[in-house]
């Protein structure tokens, strides 16, 4: 007894993320409304106070979610702090939180970020 419909987003399909880009992709995702997207980053720079991907597809895609969404939430697990890759996914700033694993060394972390 499901209570909730499952909607399949076209295009082409990046096995490696397991998402769909391009744009078929894009075009259905301007259809919609999100109340709250959460997303994934390849990693984060917590100094620079940005987010990052690592393709310019996933980049149009999430960032095409986030403003079609009313929150938006990054998620990231420690290992990928402090690091830059190639394409800016935004300011950590601009996520309503982020949610990153509780590392110990883990100091001086953003007010919107939530440490599970």
């Amino acid at each position: 007894n499901p209570v909730a419909d499952i909607v399949l987003v076209g295009g082409t399909y990046l096995t490696h993320y397991a998402m769909s880009v391009g744009t078929l992709t894009q075009q259905m995702l301007q259809q919609f409304h999100f109340d709250r997207v959460f997303i994934s980053c390849t990693c984060a720079d917590l100094e620079e106070g940005l987010a990052y991907v690592n393709e310019l597809d996933t980049l149009a895609i999430k960032n095409l979610a986030c403003e079609n969404g009313d929150y938006s939430y990054l998620l990231l697990d420690s290992s990928k702090l402090n690091r830059r890759s190639f394409c800016k996914l935004g300011s950590l700033s601009s996520f309503e939180k982020v949610i990153c694993d509780d590392n110990a060394d883990l100091k001086d972390v953003p007010d919107n970020f939530i440490l599970v």
